[in-house]
């Protein structure tokens, strides 16, 4: 521990008046088990060895070490119990906590991943945290990615039921697979390369599916620009066509017999010429008259008509049907 201060003093405390330590990695009520039972019957039996570590804040005393003989004590009806003050800081307290249970091999993976996180706060690098605590980098880096893990996946590896190897497999996996096959590696006893290779699976169909996704959608891209393309290119077609046709017949369609007030009774229809209507919108317009529809004479429709085919140089064009 950098810079421990060697000062400290005994006191006794009412252990109920006691503060956890901001630091703590342990989840509150782990006192269940067959160890804080063995715990309890010791100190039931010979009293407090190794006394508990706090130190003084505004506050009261924070347990700086020693939660768990603190509970058993608590457990047992002791009124008041001895423990050592020290000035610790911050970091030192955080220190304390974990290596006290790192000695103990009392934590599991997400617990001593919490006990490695606390020291991110103090700007300290994986490579301290290894050195400080007599562990290898690629272990303090595994249990900080624990951290990251979906909370179903962290609490399978708290309560031992994934390794935190099988865990780092899983997460392989696309987001929304991770809790699904969690549940096939426990059912089936998934290894962890077994494991490994499913993430694999589920993740390279997910790639094909936005692929495929990908493909469709530029497929009706091309499409749409196609047909945007073939609009344009009948649009033009039909400009061309109105000004070829305006100069190709320069006859005046008043001297028409079929040119009544205006309309041209040759071409008719009998239902309404909804596509025409819309095509020759800017050119003519159209009318209902003793149960025909008639379309306004002009140039254009003149040099549709096929009775003007023998004038002079003037070729026969398509009929309106």
């Amino acid at each position: 521990m950098d810079n421990v201060s060697i000062e400290e003093r005994m006191v006794e405390v009412d252990p109920l008046s006691l503060l956890p330590n901001p630091f703590q990695v342990r989840q509150p009520g782990d006192e269940s088990d067959l160890r804080f039972d063995e715990l309890g019957e010791s100190i039931g039996k010979t009293g407090l060895i190794e006394l508990p570590v706090l130190r003084e804040t505004d506050k009261g005393y924070q347990i700086g070490a020693g939660h768990r003989r603190v509970a058993a004590c608590i457990k047992l009806g002791f009124k008041t119990i001895r423990c050592i003050v020290r000035s610790l800081t911050d970091e030192q307290m955080a220190e304390t906590i974990l290596e006290e249970n790192l000695k103990r091999n009392s934590l599991n993976p997400i617990e001593e991943a919490r006990g490695y996180a606390n020291f991110r706060c103090f700007h300290r690098s994986e490579e301290w945290i290894a050195t400080r605590f007599n562990v290898t980098r690629d272990v303090v880096a595994q249990r900080l990615r624990l951290l990251t893990f979906p909370e179903p996946i962290q609490t399978l590896v708290a309560r031992g039921q994934l390794t935190p190897s099988h865990a780092e497999a899983i997460c392989m996996a696309p987001a929304n697979s991770r809790v699904n096959l969690a549940r096939i590696v426990l059912e089936k006893g998934l290894n962890v390369k077994e494991t490994a290779e499913e993430a694999k699976r589920l993740l390279e169909e997910i790639e094909l599916n936005e692929q495929a996704l990908q493909n469709i959608g530029r497929t009706t891209v091309s499409f749409q620009q196609r047909l945007i393309d073939v609009e344009r290119r009948i649009q033009n077609a039909e400009s061309s066509l109105r000004w070829f046709d305006l100069f190709s017949a320069p006859w005046k369609c008043e001297q028409c017999s079929y040119n009544i007030s205006g309309f041209c009774h040759r071409f008719h229809w009998a239902e309404r010429p909804t596509y025409w209507i819309q095509r020759l919108r800017k050119i003519a317009k159209f009318k209902r008259f003793e149960g025909n529809w008639l379309i306004q004479t002009s140039q254009i429709v003149c040099a549709h008509c096929t009775l003007f085919k023998e004038r002079e140089g003037v070729p026969a064009a398509r009929s309106v049907t």
